[in-house]
């Protein structure tokens, strides 16, 4: 069998009898010698250029001191090692286990979600991806970030008595405004029979507008009795006393205080 390429030659010196087909055994026409060493070049150039097809094996250390080019998948033994590069080095040079766990937290580094969205840590080298989502008078516009910034919109409250932007309120105008009896509003207030303690709430059911009466005329630095009246209507809602009457001496007495309607 000719030996057309490096693979076939024999590491016994005796068993290499040709070359290419070329006789170079022992006898052999001088002229096969020049013909075995054209061969030989050959066969070195095709190897060199990897157009024979053969695989190579190094035994020692192989030191490259140019740029290495593989055009197919390099497979690393099980024994392979490279020298243990530094954080900061961004070259492109084999990584080790080591160098990865340097460069990038170990055991401790961020995982894969598994999914598009924004990482959210959710215990020791776990994560999870999660995504913005829309509430009440709320939108959002790409709430994983895979196509852009999330983007989040108010599309409830757009304006505050019928503004944008920041806003000024009268509120001694929106509190003239209120009608009498409405929530917010005040009244000074009779009770039956009963005492009324400030901060206490009572029914409007119970209450029944109320006012005070002079019993003379009163004219300047003059003093004058006073009595009460009030309205043989009650009011609805709840309120709040703002002041205090008790009940003693007879059911008959005035209780009248000033009222907060709050519901």
């Amino acid at each position: 069998m000719p030996k057309n390429k490096v693979s076939e030659y024999s590491s016994t010196a005796s068993n290499n009898t040709d070359i290419g087909g070329i006789n170079i055994a022992e006898g052999c026409a001088p002229s096969g010698i020049n013909n075995a060493i054209r061969e030989l070049m050959a066969q070195l150039k095709d190897m060199q250029s990897g157009t024979d097809g053969d695989g190579f094996t190094v035994g020692g250390a192989f030191t490259c001191s140019g740029a290495a080019v593989f055009s197919s998948t390099v497979a690393l033994g099980a024994t392979a090692t490279a020298t243990t590069q530094s954080p900061n080095d961004n070259t492109t040079k084999v990584a080790t286990t080591a160098y990865v766990d340097t460069a990038v937290g170990g055991s401790t580094r961020l995982a894969d979600p598994g999914a598009n969205g924004v990482v959210v840590r959710t215990a020791s080298a776990t994560t999870t991806a999660r995504t913005i989502t829309a509430g009440t008078g709320i939108s959002v516009t790409n709430g994983n970030g895979v196509s852009g910034n999330p983007t989040i919109t108010n599309t409830g409250v757009t304006s505050v008595d019928g503004s944008t932007g920041a806003v000024t309120l009268d509120i001694g105008a929106k509190i003239a405004a209120l009608s009498y009896g409405a929530v917010g509003t005040y009244v000074l207030g009779y009770i039956y029979n009963t005492s009324v303690t400030e901060g206490s709430t009572y029914a409007g059911s119970d209450i029944s507008p109320a006012g005070h009466v002079a019993l003379s005329a009163v004219t300047a630095d003059a003093q004058a009795g006073m009595d009460a009246t009030r309205g043989s209507s009650t009011l609805s809602g709840t309120w709040r006393a703002m002041g205090r009457v008790n009940s003693s001496s007879g059911s008959s007495r005035t209780r009248i205080t000033l009222f907060l309607r709050i519901s």
